[in-house]
């Protein structure tokens, strides 16, 4: 039986002191470790989010994005990890074909992760199916993944992007690992131990129009799931993960302020007016940040039970992912500048939630542009397909 929220919850919590002693030894190695891996499929975690009718755990957003808070909070890359792939197991369970997803699912530990972010080119094959050419990017988790997945830019015969309805055609491919080449070349200044390197598979082999799937329109399965956008899927992740890495600075530079004293201060920061005003504002812009993820993310769950959610409502949920980001982002900054001179070393924890909030407010989802896009739905500006 599959464990609910509040127990996958507990189980999460359970796993802290394993994943916080190997969390420097995983960045050295640029990845997480086996048994950690091995740890977190037996939990249930990377299947919360597919139909529980698949064998997954068939937990809605409001019951995931505190697992995932609190495994970004005991470390950055396994809160990512964790995230990226429940989100990509979801999206397979969801709109892949049915058969080759109760393949996939099949096995209680399957694990689909990559990069869904369309870097390389498919193009449709004599007899069905297509060849890929070019490299994935981002592939978090590809090397602990079951199942390999990877976004495509649909092309004809002549290399031009195939355009239907006004917009590029983009699908995911699933690949066995076998089929894949990984490249080494994920050297970061955070996010170290996910592993998101850049992959491929051989341009001669065809991968079958089975083991393709659009990620746009309505998904075929999975009840109020199914009827999320695959963004607001996506979402769940970054949110969940800037709010945990927030969480964790702000509980190390408390416990730093207690015992440091900065040079010629007459007092142990913890007890300057300064820093305590400070600790005060950001505690209360982290805890607005997830009370609005949450509101979002309730709204847009109470629409699923009546059929397609509006614009409105996706826009509430992207507002909330981009604002998480930008509030988790401040308060490591300000943990950082408070654990002066000893914050430079990359052992530091207060080091590690910096550099990986900052590499993830790099990523797409979370960048400016959505500001812009949730403005123009404010405005009645935006169309029905906005990505959003």
């Amino acid at each position: 039986m599959r464990a609910s929220g509040p127990a996958l919850l507990d189980a999460a919590r359970a796993l802290a002191p394993r994943v916080e002693a190997g969390a420097e030894e995983a960045e050295r190695r640029r990845d997480l470790p086996k048994e950690l891996v091995e740890a977190l499929a037996s939990a249930g975690v990377f299947q919360m989010l597919v139909p529980a009718e698949l064998g997954g755990g068939g937990l809605g957003p409001l019951e995931a994005i505190p697992v995932i808070e609190e495994l970004a909070r005991q470390d950055g890359s396994t809160g990512w990890c964790a995230g990226t792939a429940a989100i990509q197991s979801a999206l397979v369970a969801l709109r892949a074909d049915e058969a080759l997803v109760r393949g996939i699912f099949r096995d209680p530990r399957a694990v689909c992760a990559g990069g869904l972010a369309p870097m390389a080119r498919a193009r449709p094959a004599d007899g069905g199916g297509y060849r890929i050419r070019g490299r994935f990017s981002f592939g978090s988790g590809v090397r602990f993944a079951t199942t390999i997945v990877g976004g495509c830019l649909v092309e004809d015969d002549a290399g031009q992007p195939v355009v239907e309805d006004g917009a590029a055609r983009m699908l995911a491919v699933c690949l066995p690992p076998a089929d894949v080449t990984i490249h080494d070349n994920w050297h970061t200044s955070g996010l170290e131990a996910t592993a998101s390197c850049e992959y491929s598979v051989d341009e001669t082999r065809v991968v079958p129009e089975a083991q393709a799937f659009p990620l746009w329109g309505a998904a075929p399965r999975g009840g109020r799931m199914g009827r999320l956008p695959m963004l607001s899927v996506a979402y769940i992740g970054h949110l969940s993960f800037a709010l945990g890495v927030g969480r964790r600075a702000l509980e190390e530079v408390r416990e730093y302020a207690r015992t440091r004293q900065r040079l010629r201060s007459d007092a142990v920061l913890a007890h300057r007016a300064t820093f305590q005003r400070q600790l005060a504002e950001h505690e209360a812009r982290l805890d607005a940040a997830r009370l609005l993820a949450l509101r979002a993310f309730g709204g847009l769950w109470d629409e699923t039970s009546g059929g397609e959610v509006s614009l409105a409502r996706r826009a509430d949920v992207a507002q909330a992912a981009v604002h998480a980001a930008e509030v988790a982002a401040g308060v490591t900054d300000f943990a950082l500048r408070s654990g002066g001179a000893s914050s430079v070393y990359r052992s530091q924890r207060i080091q590690r939630c910096f550099r990986d909030m900052y590499t993830a407010r790099q990523h797409i989802a979370v960048g400016d542009e959505i500001w812009e896009r949730v403005g123009r739905a404010r405005l009645g500006l935006a169309t029905p397909d906005e990505l959003l």
